[in-house]
């Protein structure tokens, strides 16, 4: 199966691809969207490899992701509760 770069679509040479961290598991990526998305946080990377639909071992990043929104979710609640509070 040919490779892709999940973030840009391009097709990969052996030679072209590298590997990014995103968000719970390593994506292909090209060597200019490494340089571009390196600086990001892994969460980050993570919801952005989910969002171009190109990821690998989509179901395993679902999971992230939901976990991510779940967390992000809680923390504005709780930051909402602590602000009536004052």
């Amino acid at each position: 199966m040919e490779k892709i770069c999940i973030f840009c679509g391009r097709s990969l040479g052996r030679w072209e691809r590298k590997s990014l961290y995103c968000g719970n598991g390593t994506q292909t990526v090209c060597k200019e969207c490494y340089e571009k998305y390196s600086p990001m946080t892994n969460v980050e990377r993570g919801l952005l490899a989910w969002e171009t639909g190109r990821a690998e071992s989509r179901e395993e990043l679902r999971e992230f992701v939901e976990q991510a929104e779940r967390t992000r979710d809680e923390t504005r609640r709780s930051k909402k509760q602590d602000s009536r509070h004052h």
